[in-house]
């Protein structure tokens, strides 16, 4: 299954777009270790994204969009993700707690969970 396939089984057209152009940069900025990305090249990547000066909201979308890309890839089964990713719900709201991230069982638990169906679509496609 091509990443294209992926988010069209997932997300909506407009959300698509943005993904795709999130993941591709971010498999470009990060080479041959994209697919084989650790915690630390993720964190990485957003740090080069904040010296930028991207908006907190723009940092979340592409983090979102990075793990939306590592879920493609368990789903491809060619990779496990880097574990212990997490987003704040509204990092950019002063006093808002910060989430402590999921312990792995319950991330590959997550991650083992099938695909959402599309409304009318088999599970063959």
């Amino acid at each position: 299954m091509k990443l294209k396939e992926y988010l069209q089984q997932e997300y909506s057209p407009t959300s698509i777009n943005s993904y795709e152009l999130m993941i591709n940069r971010y498999i470009l900025a990060m080479g041959d270790k994209a697919e084989k990305g650790t915690y630390t090249d993720v964190l990485d990547y957003i740090g080069l994204l904040r010296e930028q000066n991207l908006h907190p909201k723009s940092l979340r979308n592409n983090l979102f969009a990075i793990k939306i890309y590592y879920r493609y890839l368990v789903v491809r089964k060619t990779q496990r993700p880097p574990l212990q990713i997490f987003i704040p719900e509204r990092p950019n709201k002063p006093g808002h707690p910060s989430r402590k991230p999921l312990p792995q069982r319950n991330i590959r638990r997550t991650l083992r969970k099938p695909p959402k169906q599309k409304p009318g679509q088999s599970e063959q496609g």
